[in-house]
């Protein structure tokens, strides 16, 4: 109880910093929503779709082919006019955009939760949302509960697989991407550290302690031992003690907390904590909702989505360079293509210095763009954003 009672206590000392880092995430879901919306609309300005289907929509709506501004006429229904315009529009918009969010992404990471902090945030309020369902039954708090493990899966496994991406290997160390995160929601027992496993395989001589084997065969059944649970409202008074013992591991973890928990120390603390957990694992075996059968429908689009997921594996490539050049690449080939079209069905078109310039400029800063926006929801999922 005297465990409980400090997990609370410290929980309760940050629930408002807490609630401010969920408020502000998720307002900026528009913007990055907004900026996803730009930056498809400054593709199919590229293409282009967008300015064609303003040089038949607007002379409709506005009942002319003509606008006078400053005594020059501005053609409505010409191409040459609508293609310059809506890219350098939309590349000023999306640069303003990320220039904004950028700015305010900074201000805000000075008053938000550490990392470590926002872990234990999320792992002791599916244990409060719990707790509050099992005194109130109203299903809102299971809802909640769901999506704070949703987010706080993806937080663990970042936290246990710290060298994952550092130190790649022939073993095919899986990157921390979602695919890999819902390897270890599915399976029953997700392969967490393959090098172990391949050091068991090829040395039988190689051997773990009893109480590090038990700590990681805890941590491999954990997603296929409580979400379904969660979800079905099954087993929640242990569900909520695993996610009350896991807090107590998290709060032993984050940076300058007391040292001494009563007559224990922070890590014997944390390892009692974490040595409950395994022993309340142990008693829940696997759980799963039953699903109906899939249908070949549901077979072939899980097909088109693994391609689709392959193809777009360079636009969201963990090295920048490579990320920056798919998107260069891909936008530089669609103006290439779109000129050509043009010139082809308009051929009395010139090519001016304010084209070139969009032409050369334009696939360089939907690439930037693109980059950064595909960024900004990196760093807002590695750090618990919704």
């Amino acid at each position: 109880m005297k465990r409980v009672h400090t997990l609370t206590e410290y929980f309760r000392s940050i629930e408002h910093s807490f609630d401010q880092a969920l408020t502000s995430r998720r307002r900026r879901r528009w913007v990055h929503g907004l900026g996803a919306i730009l930056l498809v609309l400054l593709v199919s300005s590229i293409v282009p779709i967008l300015p064609f289907l303003l040089t038949r929509a607007v002379p409709w709506a506005l009942k002319t082919d003509f606008l006078m501004v400053r005594g020059h006429r501005v053609p409505l229904s010409s191409l040459s006019v609508w293609w310059p315009t809506c890219m350098l529009f939309l590349l000023a918009s999306l640069a303003l955009i990320v220039w904004w969010d950028t700015a305010r992404d900074e201000k805000d990471k000075k008053r938000w939760l550490s990392d470590p902090q926002m872990r234990f945030a999320r792992c002791y309020s599916i244990s409060e949302e719990i707790r509050k369902f099992l005194t109130n039954g109203q299903p809102k708090h299971i809802d909640d509960a769901l999506a704070h493990w949703n987010i706080l899966r993806t937080m663990l496994l970042q936290m246990l697989r710290p060298f994952a991406m550092l130190y790649p290997h022939s073993v095919d160390v899986a990157r921390l991407e979602p695919t890999h995160d819902n390897d270890w929601l599915e399976k029953q027992r997700f392969v967490l550290y393959p090098e172990i496993e391949a050091l068991k395989t090829h040395f039988s001589w190689f051997r773990l302690e009893a109480n590090a084997e038990s700590v990681i065969e805890a941590f491999y059944s954990l997603p296929a031992k409580v979400q379904d649970r969660i979800r079905d409202k099954k087993d929640l008074e242990q569900v909520g003690t695993c996610f009350i013992d896991l807090s107590g591991y998290l709060y032993s973890r984050i940076p300058d907390v007391p040292s001494r928990q009563g007559n224990e120390s922070l890590p014997e603390f944390g390892d009692k904590s974490l040595e409950s957990l395994v022993g309340q694992l142990k008693q829940l075996p696997p759980y799963h909702t039953e699903t109906k059968p899939a249908t070949h429908p549901a077979r072939i689009w899980k097909s088109v989505a693994w391609t689709a997921s392959k193809l777009s594996i360079p636009f969201a490539h963990p090295n920048i360079f490579v990320c920056f050049l798919a998107w260069w690449l891909l936008t530089l080939a669609l103006t290439l293509v779109a000129l050509k079209t043009v010139l082809r069905f308009l051929p009395t078109m010139t090519i001016d210095s304010i084209l070139v310039s969009l032409i050369v400029g334009g696939p360089l800063a939907c690439a930037v763009s693109a980059v950064a926006i595909s960024r900004a929801r990196k760093r807002e999922q590695a750090t618990g954003g919704e």
